[in-house]
């Protein structure tokens, strides 16, 4: 009965997906949606490209229950797999909701009203467009769980926050993406105005603190405890290993959220900011880096591909940098079609840069999560999205793909939409294959649902619903047996918090 009911959910699911995915297509085709354009382009390549994954093996967290979680007597992880033993309460009680959600999708059909996968560039957001509704009981519940990694992961002296739960160490990525959270959490209730202000300027004091390379940008990596440099591993070096402008960027972007909720530190923030010379990250329109390792030591470095540079590229514009070109993604933009659906992608790769590009959700979630919706924008992560629904049409796999640590070899992967010109290819930093660890990213399941109201949506929360812990959320399910990747981090965390704070206010980069 039980695999009857699966069976009948996809079946159902996909029937209607179906129909509506060649009424899409017909659109790409006629020309309504971007054609493939070598001329077009978004740049960004992966982050720390060809250099260690950032973190060092860590213990699993043991799973408890979490007493937020509505979920949480749920031992199961899997929504469209199959299982062998017999149902539990719990279990049937996810099928008859996944069956309700099915009958909604066919009552909808019916009706000729919304349909649960996306028509096409009219179902997809605009620019005006943002959903600002209340959060649930159950949504609050979810942004709990989220803000207690921040409770269990902050250093009560530095105010610095650990990247991942058990490791004390931490990058500029993480620290942008802890003040972003800090401003959402309070927004969403969570905690007071006075200790969000406390820790704002306990962080930001410890910024204004830290040693910079060569004088000028944050290194690569810090120890949070003793706000030494650092590298991956957390050893100290002290001349650092480099700066990210990526990273830079990102902490720039919590840095500025901070600034327009707070006044009270507004200007203490700034002047911290304003130590760094960003302005010479940026040369002829692209963000360069260095690394103090290996053959390219001391050597500035392009950084930024697909997505990720557009991000940066928008992070710099709200500040005043000459970060246009950066921020466009005309240049660069390729399309490749698989199963007659174009994927984004960068036309910069392996041979003309040494790596491949890794087209994943994350960026293009950060920039619509802080800033809204932009048209180019819109046009990529359009080709992101239906290439994540498709498959899922295709092969019954629920799909969002994301970046993120894994619990155990190879520690960090990228589920790339597209790498260099492979479609859904998971890899590691350096490109390995590594497509055993491909996930359903918690992070990616929250944006989606946040930026794209449907039930598709709904479905991938149903999914990683279950990866509550008492510390915040895991990172996500790996598609090979919808396992948990139990590993618990800063960025997951944090964008979590981001969606919940778009669903109900809207983009986070904004004066209240």
């Amino acid at each position: 009965m039980r695999l009857f009911l699966l069976t009948t959910v996809i079946m159902m699911i996909c029937s209607v997906a179906s129909a509506e995915w060649l009424s899409l297509n017909s659109m790409l085709s006629d020309g309504n949606a971007p054609a493939p354009n070598l001329n077009q382009g978004a740049q960004v390549p992966a982050r720390r490209v060809g250099e260690a994954a950032p973190h060092t093996p860590v213990q699993p967290p043991a799973r408890p229950t979490n007493a937020f979680s509505q979920d949480a007597s749920r031992q199961e992880t899997g929504v469209l797999k199959n299982r062998l033993q017999a149902p539990d309460t719990a279990t049937a009680l996810r099928l008859s909701a996944l069956s309700q959600m099915a009958e909604r999708i066919q009552n909808r059909r019916r009706q000729e009203s919304l349909a649960a996968m996306p028509r096409g560039s009219d179902a997809f957001p605009s620019g005006s467009q943002v959903r600002r509704n209340p959060l649930t009981l159950r949504e609050i519940q979810y942004a709990a769980t989220a803000w207690n990694y921040f409770r269990a992961a902050t250093n009560a002296e530095t105010g610095m926050v650990r990247s991942t739960l058990k490791f004390p160490s931490t990058t500029m990525w993480d620290q942008g993406g802890y003040l972003l959270a800090l401003v959402a959490a309070q927004r969403l209730g969570l905690i007071s105005r006075p200790e969000a202000i406390v820790r704002a300027r306990k962080v930001i004091n410890s910024l204004g603190e830290i040693g910079l390379v060569n004088g000028q940008f944050p290194n690569k990596a810090y120890n949070t405890e003793t706000l030494q440099m650092t590298d991956y591993a957390n050893r100290p070096v002290a001349a650092g290993i480099g700066y990210s402008a990526l990273d830079i960027m990102r902490l720039v972007s919590g840095m500025v959220a901070l600034e327009n909720a707070y006044p009270e530190v507004r200007r203490f923030s700034q002047s911290v900011r304003q130590q760094w010379p960003l302005d010479t990250l940026v040369s002829e329109g692209r963000f360069w880096s260095t690394t103090s390792v290996g053959r390219a030591a001391n050597t500035p470095l392009q950084e930024g591909r697909i997505g990720y540079e557009q991000y940066a590229g928008r992070v710099g514009l709200s500040i005043g940098m000459a970060t246009e070109l950066s921020a466009s993604y005309g240049p660069i933009l390729k399309w490749q079609v698989h199963d007659g659906v174009p994927l984004p992608g960068d036309i910069r790769g392996a041979k003309t840069h040494g790596v491949d590009a890794v087209t994943t959700s994350e960026p293009f979630l950060l920039e619509a999560i802080e800033f809204g919706w932009r048209p180019d924008l819109r046009q990529v992560a359009l080709g992101a999205y239906v290439a994540q629904v498709n498959r899922f049409v295709n092969t019954g796999q629920l799909t969002a793909l994301s970046e993120d640590h894994i619990a155990g070899p190879p520690y960090f992967a990228y589920d790339g939409i597209l790498v260099g010109d492979r479609p859904f290819e998971s890899v590691t930093p350096v490109r390995k294959v590594v497509n055993d660890k491909r996930r359903i990213s918690t992070k990616a399941a929250f944006g989606w649902w946040a930026l794209v109201p449907n039930d598709y949506g709904e479905l991938l929360l149903e999914a990683v619903s279950v990866l509550q812990t008492p510390d915040g959320w895991n990172a996500g399910l790996f598609e090979i047996d919808n396992s948990p990747n139990e590993i618990v981090t800063l960025n997951t965390n944090a964008v979590v918090l981001e969606a919940l704070h778009y669903k109900a206010l809207g983009p986070i980069v904004q004066d209240f």
